[in-house]
């Protein structure tokens, strides 16, 4: 039997990567349930709010294995905003960019340096929440490029794939971003987790 796992998330973007990266699992989201509502986010961090979610989706559903993520922008320029308030910066993706743009519009290009950052929680049990957190630096464009992705993808910048995340595939962003480190290592645990001869350790 298949590992059955609760990605606790209303985004479509964290879906679709999700659901690419982990094509072996039975990969479950809220809908699928049929869970109402969301969690209030209201932690300090990230690894705060990452926890706050991945209780309240496991309390929700009863499910065994649960995750949830919580990720945002840090812009150093800005003193780490977005942060944590990152999905809460404006009312949908473009008014989140076109603050970012319009609070970055003096700043030159080489202080417009970046991070993105994902802190997972997976719930095992009552006894048992596991964190992993995983960064990726870039810098942010002054204008948008790219029509995939989501959230601020079209602004940010990575050296490493000589484009913005909205230009690139789901598995080039996967195989440099924030996600895609933590999508990894939640790889590597579960298969320690349904081998324990070989435990992984996050």
């Amino acid at each position: 039997m298949g590992i059955r796992l609760l990605f606790g998330t209303t985004s479509k973007g964290k879906w679709s990567e999700a659901s690419q990266a982990l094509p072996s699992l039975e990969v479950l989201f809220p809908r699928d349930l049929g869970l109402e509502g969301e969690p209030i986010e209201d932690g300090a961090t990230f690894a705060e709010n990452a926890r706050i979610k991945v209780h309240w989706y496991a309390s929700a559903s009863g499910e065994r294995l649960v995750l949830a993520e919580d990720a945002g922008l840090v812009v150093d320029a800005l003193g780490g905003a977005p942060g944590v308030y990152s999905s809460r910066y404006g009312q949908d993706d473009a008014s989140r960019n076109l603050r970012l743009l319009e609070e970055l519009e003096k700043v030159p290009a080489e202080k417009r340096t970046a991070t993105f950052v994902s802190l997972f929680a997976l719930w095992v049990g009552p006894a048992t929440t596991l964190l992993w957190e995983a960064r990726t630096t870039g810098f942010i464009l002054d204008a948008p490029k790219g029509e995939g992705g989501f959230g601020y993808d079209p602004l940010f910048f990575h050296t490493g794939l000589g484009k913005s995340f909205a230009q690139a595939s789901i598995p080039e962003k996967a195989s440099v971003s924030h996600r895609g480190k933590n999508l990894d290592s939640l790889k590597r645990w579960l298969k320690g987790w349904r081998h324990p001869t070989r435990p992984y350790r996050p």
